[in-house]
């Protein structure tokens, strides 16, 4: 058993599609850059190449940057300007119907930009005292760290129900919430991407 919540290992979710799409796109603006600096030289990448990187942070932030993350400490779910942290003994309840949806214990929702609802039948995860854990796999602390499990709202409820159910059994849940769910805005990336949108204009003016 393991002698704290933060024993159990990670359990990272994204779909396949925002696993190998922003690979593609950066493959493919690499070779724009490199054709634009052939055909034109660098005048042509100076006007090119801010656009061509613009369209990869983009990509980037829509489907490399998402994702939701189930640990022994509680859900992260990190969305495209904002990441959300729901601590275990905040958590109320998720389901899949749409996305994946977390409730907490102060009737707060919140939704997952990277895990849409898949094509199979609705899931939902009750309240603590029944959450069921249907997926037959092994307990948490028995699974690699931080491995990539599935990549839809119903396989990251399912995980959530496991979590949930096991750290009932080893006595970490049910507990009084020490801080309620946090919502933070991610501001380096966005940053980034405001800079670089920045310099695009520039060359846009300029070039």
């Amino acid at each position: 058993m393991p002698e704290s919540p933060g024993a159990f290992d990670t359990a990272v979710f994204r779909t396949r599609f925002s696993r190998v799409f922003p690979w593609v796109a950066a493959a493919a603006a690499l070779a724009g850059a490199i054709a634009a600096a052939t055909r034109g030289g660098w005048g042509d990448l100076w006007r090119s190449g801010p656009w061509i990187a613009l369209a990869v942070a983009l990509v980037w932030l829509l489907f490399a940057l998402p994702r939701v993350e189930v640990s022994g400490g509680g859900v992260l779910l990190v969305n495209v300007a904002r990441t959300v942290w729901v601590p275990w003994p905040a958590f109320s309840s998720a389901d899949a119907r749409w996305a994946l949806r977390v409730r907490t214990d102060d009737d707060r929702e919140f939704s997952s930009w990277a895990l849409p609802a898949g094509s199979g039948s609705l899931r939902r995860l009750p309240l603590r005292d029944g959450g069921r854990a249907e997926s037959g796999r092994a307990h948490p602390g028995e699974r690699a760290p931080s491995m990539i499990r599935g990549g839809s709202a119903e396989a990251a409820v399912l995980e959530i129900g496991e979590r949930v159910r096991s750290l009932t059994e080893a006595g970490f849940l049910p507990a009084r919430p020490e801080a309620p769910a946090r919502v933070t805005l991610n501001r380096r990336p966005l940053a980034v991407l405001a800079v670089i949108a920045a310099v695009a204009a520039g060359s846009a003016v300029l070039g």
